[in-house]
């Protein structure tokens, strides 16, 4: 196959590298997704999330793979001649990339639709470790972490902590009189205020920790980020889908003008007088045996004749002439037929058939002609 325009296997090889980072760059996107996410879920959730984000990363694995494949492809189709088959292959493989990327437009669709179930699976996962913060190790952990890192405090705000299962009913009376002060783990203290720290530290006279101020945690909820860090890497995977949808796009596109372009080559290079007879018929060559036909005027009187002599080593006797019989005899002009047959090894022990044969209106001249059985 030859190039259409300068530059055109670089173009093409650098549109299926690309390919093949977005395929990469989906799979990473998508296994940060999953870690943030992961990060406001235990064990067990965690391990369905991973389920749920299968697909994105066969998505991924699929444009890396199927690319991957193509350049090697193109790489051995240029060396070779355009035909049919070629043609097809090209086609298949159009066809099956659209399929790949189409199938990660339907990837990027479940997880849209899927997205209100992970925000209320993740917000009764995060109520749940309230109730649990001092019973189960893990989620004290997770919240303790996540409340740090994160700077939040609670699910949807610090009120959430004053209605744990756990929590005393005084201590919820208590902190409904005052609106300024609050009861909440020392993870919701603000990484900037050291008194809200000091509230925790054991005294000898055995007195009532303190309540914290507003002032000193954060009040911000956990779920709010959790929901805005979802979409924003949502919107980071769709935009992902586009271009590789874009990029093929331009790959077939760009493959069918290459395409178009060989087919105008090969028209051009062929010779179509040369192909058809008169009357516009494809000739079709066939190969036959060592045969020379020559015209020649006929006899003096005009008149039809068949003589047939066989090798000199019949001494000159006449047979009839099957091949100037019939249908097969050529009207007005004489044909001399030489037939060799190639059966014996040596040119001189090779017998030699003659035929003569004249027909009415000897006038055609000594033109020489082949005749194709």
């Amino acid at each position: 196959m030859q190039e259409p325009f300068g530059r055109a296997r670089v173009y093409l090889t650098l549109l299926l590298l690309s390919e093949i980072f977005l395929g990469l760059a989906i799979i990473i996107v998508t296994a940060i997704y999953q870690r943030i996410l992961g990060a406001y879920m235990a064990d067990v959730e965690r391990k369905m999330l991973g389920g749920q984000f299968f697909n994105t990363y066969i998505l991924g694995f699929q444009l890396m793979v199927v690319y991957a494949c193509s350049i090697a492809m193109w790489s051995s189709l240029w060396s070779r001649r355009c035909s049919p088959n070629v043609n097809l292959l090209l086609n298949l493989w159009m066809f099956f990339c659209f399929v790949v990327v189409f199938c990660g437009f339907g990837t990027i669709w479940s997880l849209i639709t899927c997205a209100d179930a992970l925000e209320n699976t993740a917000e009764m996962s995060l109520l749940k470790g309230i109730d649990l913060y001092y019973t189960c190790p893990e989620w004290k952990l997770l919240w303790d972490g996540l409340q740090y890192h994160k700077e939040c405090c609670g699910v949807h705000s610090y009120k959430d902590w004053m209605k744990a299962s756990w929590m005393p009913a005084e201590a919820t009376q208590c902190q409904s009189a005052s609106s300024e002060t609050a009861l909440a783990p020392y993870a919701c203290c603000k990484h900037t205020c050291a008194t809200c720290f000091e509230n925790y530290i054991p005294r000898t006279d055995n007195s009532r920790i303190p309540y914290l101020t507003l002032s000193q945690i954060n009040t911000e909820g956990c779920l709010p980020l959790f929901t805005n860090k979802m979409w924003e890497i949502l919107y980071v995977l769709i935009a992902l889908v586009l271009i590789a949808f874009k990029l093929d796009l331009l790959i077939c596109c760009l493959a069918k003008y290459i395409i178009r372009k060989q087919a105008e080559i090969d028209c051009c290079s062929c010779d179509n007088d040369a192909c058809d007879d008169d009357d516009g018929r494809p000739m079709v060559v066939v190969k036959c045996p060592t045969t020379r036909c020559v015209k020649f005027d006929g006899d003096e009187g005009g008149n039809p004749q068949v003589a047939c002599k066989v090798g000199r080593s019949h001494g000159g006797m006449s047979e009839p002439c099957t091949c100037c019989s019939g249908d097969n005899m050529l009207r007005g002009y004489t044909v001399k037929q030489e037939v060799l047959h190639m059966s014996t090894p040596s040119p001189t022990q090779r017998a030699t058939r003659f035929c003569n044969c004249s027909a009415g209106g000897g006038a055609g001249g000594a033109n020489e002609s082949r005749i194709l059985h």
